[in-house]
């Protein structure tokens, strides 16, 4: 696989995934994640997605986390409202590269 097919495969989960433009479907940030625009503003559709369920803003420290790691699976049933501080306890693999990083060992799984 090269490397652009790779990086679809990783990223999309499907090493043919063409990113949809046009027909108000949005566009896709460079880390991956589909931008909307609702009401004037371009925003990450997940956020908007959550912002609507819950009917207000999203606070400065709420994050929200895809479950299953695809950042363009939006459903509801995957996306989970989490605090900043919690949020890398989601992601374990990430969690134990930024321990080995030498990053604080208040990080580490099951402490606060």
């Amino acid at each position: 696989m090269c490397n652009r097919h790779y990086l679809r495969w990783y990223r999309y989960g499907d090493a043919t995934y063409r990113a949809r433009r046009g027909n108000g479907e949005g566009s896709l940030s460079s880390q991956g994640y589909r931008l909307v625009t609702v009401n004037g503003r371009q925003m990450l559709e997940h956020r908007a997605v959550m912002e609507m369920h819950l009917g207000r803003e999203l606070r400065p420290g709420e994050v929200i986390h895809h479950r299953d790691g695809n950042k363009l699976n939006n459903s509801l049933l995957n996306l989970e409202l989490v605090s900043r501080r919690t949020h890398p306890h989601r992601h374990p693999d990430h969690l134990q590269a930024w321990q080995r990083a030498g990053n604080p060992a208040r990080w580490k799984k099951g402490t606060t």
